[in-house]
């Protein structure tokens, strides 16, 4: 059964080639294409990466052309007062598109992103004291009641494009490699959530303040004791955390971990998530249990 308000989670890690982007597609199609949830990705990375996963460039460079259909205008408008951004034109309806036009999943949408972002991250940062961290909230909390979910794409950093979302968010996902350098920087990571959060709660009272909730393990693989050593750790790190309330006190380290899986790996070149470019693999079948608990995982936290 559809909410009626969507919950708005974005993905954060300040790391990149984390999986961030495959969380957020694959996740959002397996929504959207399994559960009949309605479904918005938001790309807020100027490497577009979302974006390109879920439309050809040809698609991509026709709609985004002039930069008003995107995530670009958005923030340009708020940060110069213009009044060009459309919400209702800039977003894609029925991602992916396959070559003869049919929209492959109806319930998923599309607001896309472009390079020129990097150009407006650097504008909105000097913004910071008139409060730009809440142009894309006000912008999109809006429309919350079209959508079931909303789920963020952020970059790989902690500025001005990755506090938007964070504000706007009602969860943070932090998708996590299980290994020594990640595990130190997720304690890291979360003091920087909770410390933007502390904040700029005054500002956001009647929605509370946005907490990591979740974690989703990726490039899971059976090597001898390391990848399992890494994902004990990690659950002792989660408890530490939850005890020093830097998270939120039902954060759940999500299953299944996603395997390594070269069918993933291939969907981002040919336009697909992966339920669609190899149904059956084993990143299809991860992908599908995966969404299975974070659905319930969200449902029981709203």
């Amino acid at each position: 059964m559809a909410t009626l308000s969507a919950q708005i989670v974005a993905f954060v890690n300040f790391k990149g080639g984390v999986g961030k982007t495959a969380n957020v597609v694959n996740i959002a199609a397996s929504l959207a294409a399994t559960h009949q949830k309605r479904v918005l990705v938001v790309d807020l990375d100027a490497q577009c990466n979302a974006t390109l996963w879920l439309l050809n460039k040809l698609a991509w460079r026709k709609h985004t052309e002039d930069k008003r259909r995107s995530v670009y205008q958005l923030f340009k408008d708020k940060a110069v007062g213009t009044h060009l951004f459309s919400f209702d034109d800039a977003v894609i309806h029925g991602v992916p598109i396959s070559s003869n036009g049919f929209r492959l999943i109806g319930g998923l949408h599309l607001l896309p992103s472009v390079v020129e972002l990097l150009e407006i991250e650097q504008l909105v940062s000097t913004r910071i004291a008139h409060g730009s961290h809440k142009y894309l909230f006000s912008e999109l909390a809006p429309r919350r009641k079209d959508y079931d979910f909303i789920l963020l794409d952020c970059p790989p950093h902690f500025f001005s494009m990755t506090k938007n979302a964070i504000f706007l968010a009602d969860h943070v996902v932090i998708p996590y490699i299980p290994d020594f350098l990640s595990l130190s920087g997720f304690q890291q990571l979360a003091s920087l959530v909770e410390a933007f959060g502390a904040q700029v709660t005054g500002n956001k009272t009647a929605l509370g303040r946005t907490r990591i909730s979740a974690i989703v393990v990726n490039r899971y693989a059976k090597i001898g004791n390391v990848f399992q050593q890494g994902l004990l750790e990690l659950e002792v790190l989660t408890s530490k955390l939850k005890e020093q309330k830097l998270i939120h006190e039902k954060t759940s380290v999500l299953t299944p971990p996603i395997r390594a899986c070269v069918k993933v790996a291939e969907s981002p070149a040919v336009h697909l998530p992966v339920l669609l470019h190899a149904p059956g693999s084993i990143g299809e079948t991860d992908y599908s249990a995966l969404t299975r608990s974070f659905l319930e995982h969200y449902e029981g936290l709203a």
